[in-house]
């Protein structure tokens, strides 16, 4: 009897999945054509700003120094937006809806998240603080070792 109780869980815990990982915010991000953005092998910068913040526009001004150390990506927080800043500053640039924002809970502008190599979070910084760039390069060189 004890034997068939243990075959028994054996072979509901072969069916089991296991760990469920937390969907990397990357993939709720769009390219403006409707292509959806992939994670790849390097840190990701993603950036949520919004052309009417002046201080969303400081922020993206700042984030290409982080380029080459990490994929970064200038999320417009709202509808379709053409990205001007976003391309002059040679960022990539993705569309973030209203429901990505919810999901993970943006409610102030620029918010800058950091993800390492697996997307999984690293770091998270609101607001557009003379501090946050450089809060974020520390981010970035602590996943990058």
């Amino acid at each position: 009897m004890r034997l068939a109780g243990l075959a028994l869980a054996c072979v509901m815990l072969a069916g089991c999945p296991g760990p469920v990982r937390p969907r990397s915010p990357l993939a709720g991000l769009a390219k403006p054509d409707g292509t959806r953005l992939v994670s790849d092998a390097r840190p990701a910068v993603v950036a949520f700003w919004a052309d009417w913040a002046p201080p969303c526009s400081s922020l993206l001004a700042e984030l290409p120094s982080l380029a080459g150390r990490a994929r970064v990506i200038a999320a417009f927080a709202g509808e379709y937006q053409l990205g001007v800043e976003a391309r002059a500053a040679g960022l990539e640039f993705a569309l973030a809806g209203d429901s990505l924002l919810r999901s993970l809970g943006i409610r102030v502008l620029p918010t800058v998240l950091v993800l390492d190599k697996s997307g999984a979070s690293a770091g998270r910084f609101d607001g557009a603080s003379p501090a946050v760039c450089s809060l974020v390069a520390a981010a970035v060189d602590s996943i990058s070792r």
